[in-house]
């Protein structure tokens, strides 16, 4: 077979041949290197995702939720990690990676409501090779969850749109918004958002069918919302129950508190203990300033006050831009330019409805804290129409500006050889962060000296300290009730550790060496683990020396990025063995 015979038979398939299916398959082989070499969690996947997910597989259910993350990512991944020989981080892949590869039903499908065939399929392609898509999809968190129900519910409208009597559709649509809302904060706003879009369009379909009045009810919409509103409700329950809000996020609170005018007819199970008081006034020592003192007001989780200062427009419009996947928002813009805006269909109306409104609701409901790129990530899928159609169009241009006297079979080789270059650097930067993973498990890097750190920790460090009494999660902090109980500026030591922490969200910080002394005895700290030298942190007249009485060096991983840990003297219960490092 001939490059050009080869050209026409991938046309040919991609035309009448492709079932969902082959790349759905397609879309776990991209993601399998990050699955097999990815080891180091993101800070949200080590902070909260993958303890929730160990939590739930252990059988710890009380420590297995938390009120800023809402539970179907992790009761999902627990299900998977409870299976022999799967890890915390590995069982989020998994997850993650199935639901990315399931995306492809729903968005063919509404493709070919909105576009051609061809141009669906081409699309599906653009979905498997995205490089953006890959990445977040196989990283353990929540992202492709999310972009699957956002999908399924889009489709589900447009089936109801066509006829409002498909009671099944609305059922599934009911239970599509409870999939958004329980894997996302802000996926409540976006799940009440389409089901209001279900009322307008089920009105709009009623009123052209001229009937009864009782006809005029929005029976299917009523439906799907009760779906919803059952499907939430345990969550709220259990939030009501945590915090005194009808919530399904800790972040919804301070508009929860305008809504309701600060009532709360039930009082918070647990509220800031005096564990929390000293928690924040550590890293009030540790970083002042406007923006932080007033997040703490908010009553908002510690992790987001640190993010609290508010972005600048500039940079908010970058992250939009690069949220939505500059390559593929030039194809799109390209599609629309040359068919021109009178050419558009209702369904391209719907799409960029979608685009548009996703991206304005986290710009207010994200107004005092970051906007980041991931979050709009999630919208990638519904330019996809827009963006195969500028490629084919493209690759027409090329054809007609392409040198007659050049040979068709040179042609269909050069074709063949930009796209497999193109797949290969969409799949290489895709799996990027596996790659890297494993080439830092034999280098001198944060991530070993992580892994060190955490595997001392678990086998050696919880032998040497007295036991203690663990903490349990508030507001401000998640606690998984394990010992033993750190204080670490490295999010993904404790993961790899298996044990409990309070977390310094700062880098490069000082802090006197009394307010180390007094919160690790108040709250019964053994360890600090701590990227820098207790004497560059405590680095303030008098400091250094009080912290080398109250703190004893343990040991030292790694050498460009070390991790050092310090052990609280009072706590000591055994003297820990000699570091030949130390010595040298």
């Amino acid at each position: 077979m001939n490059a050009q015979e080869l050209v026409d038979r991938i046309s040919k398939y991609l035309s009448d041949e492709a079932r969902p299916w082959h790349f759905a398959l397609l879309c776990v082989v991209v993601c399998l290197p990050n699955l097999v070499l990815h080891g180091n969690p993101g800070t949200d996947a080590a902070n909260y995702y993958c303890p929730l997910i160990r939590e739930f597989a252990a059988g710890r259910f009380d420590q297995a939720f938390w009120g800023m993350i809402p539970p179907l990512f992790p009761l999902l991944g627990g299900i998977v990690c409870a299976l022999p020989g799967v890890s915390p981080l590995k069982a989020g892949q998994i997850v993650s990676i199935l639901f990315f590869a399931l995306g492809i039903f729903p968005l063919h499908a509404l493709l070919r409501r909105t576009h051609s065939a061809r141009i669906a399929t081409v699309a599906c392609v653009l979905y498997v090779f995205c490089s953006r898509l890959l990445r977040y999809a196989s990283q353990g968190a929540p992202f492709s969850v999310k972009m699957f129900c956002m999908l399924s519910a889009l489709l589900l409208l447009w089936e109801l749109r066509g006829d409002v009597r498909r009671w099944y559709c609305a059922a599934a649509l009911g239970l599509c918004c409870t999939g958004l809302a329980l894997v996302r904060g802000e996926g409540v706003a976006a799940s009440v958002l389409l089901l209001l879009w279900a009322v307008i369009g089920e009105g709009i379909y009623r009123w052209r069918h001229r009937s009864s009045w009782r006809r005029f009810v929005p029976a299917q919409t009523l439906v799907a919302s009760a779906v919803f509103v059952a499907g939430i409700l345990p969550w709220v329950a259990y939030e009501y129950q945590f915090t005194g809000y009808p919530v399904t996020d800790l972040r919804q609170i301070p508009y929860a508190r305008m809504v309701l005018g600060g009532w709360a007819a039930h009082k918070p199970k647990r509220v800031r203990t005096k564990e929390d008081l000293d928690y924040l006034a550590l890293l009030g020592k540790i970083r002042e300033g406007t923006a932080f003192k007033r997040s703490l007001e908010m009553g908002t989780p510690v992790q987001e006050r640190v993010r609290a200062r508010r972005q600048r427009g500039g940079s908010r419009v970058k992250e939009v831009w690069k949220g939505l996947f500059p390559m593929f928002f030039l194809l799109a813009l390209l599609c629309l330019v040359s068919q021109g805006w009178r050419r558009l269909g209702w369904g391209d109306l719907w799409l960029a409805t979608v685009i548009v409104g996703h991206t304005v609701l986290l710009i207010v409901l994200l107004w005092r804290h970051e906007l980041q790129k991931r979050y709009l990530a999630v919208t990638i899928p519904f330019l996809l129409g827009w963006a195969a159609t500028g490629a084919t169009i493209s690759l027409r241009w090329l054809q007609r500006v392409w040198p007659e006297r050049v040979d068709s079979e040179i042609r269909a080789r050069v074709l063949i050889g930009a796209v497999s270059v193109f797949a290969v650097i969409m799949v290489w930067n895709g799996n990027q962060k596996g790659v890297s993973n494993l080439r830092d498990r034999f280098l001198d890097t944060r991530f070993r000296s992580s892994l060190q750190a955490g595997r001392w920790l678990r086998e050696t460090g919880i032998d040497m300290v007295r036991k203690t009494p663990p903490r349990k999660s508030t507001w401000v902090s998640y606690h998984n009730e394990r010992l033993p109980l750190i204080l670490v500026d490295c999010p993904t030591t404790p993961y790899f550790g298996r044990c409990d922490k309070f977390l310094i969200p700062f880098r490069n910080f000082h802090v006197p060496a009394q307010e180390l002394t007094e919160f690790c005895k108040a709250n019964s700290v053994p360890f600090l683990v701590l990227s820098r030298p207790l004497d560059i942190v405590c680095d303030l007249p008098g400091s250094s020396r009080d912290a080398r009485e109250q703190f004893l060096f343990c040991r030292r991983f790694g050498k460009k990025y070390p991790l050092l840990i310090y052990v609280y003297r009072p706590l000591l219960h055994r003297q820990p063995p000699q570091d030949k490092a130390a010595k040298s």
